[in-house]
């Protein structure tokens, strides 16, 4: 009598050790695809929250919010002055936040500058205390990957502010998105 496996012994046993690793591979495809949800998860509110902490710095040295209104509905944008200074010159900067939804951005924009004799250059061509300021020092894209952006005056002291950040997949599709809000407080009258 020879020994050995028969035809259904080996037949049994590959199937059992194939359902244990169809059952294997299921299980490390999950845990990999809510590792990947996490992570997406962290990076929307990361993102989220450097945009709050840039808001909240220049709303904090503002001098002036002059949107959105107290009393108006929301508006994809905020506008406020700031202190700009280089070398001994001084003035104030007003600039504007501003969602672009077709390009899924939020950009800081200078608007206008109020001093006497600095010039607002394009090019760095000036050494530190000219009267020459850099505007791409101060003008830049602040969030990308972004499904809305709103600001609204709740009232004369506080402005809310709301964020949509998505992820996106590998074919190029809102895999993920993440929605927060904060309200900053500005000192009355500004």
């Amino acid at each position: 009598m020879k020994k050995g496996f028969s035809l259904i012994e080996v037949l049994v046993a590959t199937i059992l050790v194939s359902s244990m690793l169809i059952s294997a591979m299921s299980f490390i495809q999950f845990a990999m695809e809510m590792w990947k949800r996490g992570e997406q998860t962290v990076n929307l509110t990361t993102r989220a929250q450097m945009v709050f902490d840039l808001i909240g710095r220049d709303l904090v040295r503002a001098t002036g919010v002059a949107s959105p209104a107290f009393g108006l509905p929301a508006i994809s944008s905020i506008t406020y002055d700031i202190p700009i200074s280089t070398g001994t010159y001084y003035g104030t900067g007003t600039f504007r936040l501003e969602f672009d939804p077709s390009a899924r951005t939020v950009k800081r924009k200078w608007l206008n500058y109020s001093a006497g004799v600095t010039k607002i250059v394009s090019t760095l061509v000036a050494e530190a205390g000219s009267q020459m300021i850099f505007r791409g020092r101060y003008e830049y894209t602040v969030a990308r990957d972004v499904a809305s952006f709103t600001a609204v005056r709740l009232s004369n002291s506080t402005v809310e502010v709301g964020i949509r950040t998505s992820g996106l997949d590998m074919g190029n599709t809102v895999d993920k998105v993440f929605d927060a809000t904060m309200t900053y407080i500005i000192p009355v009258g500004k």
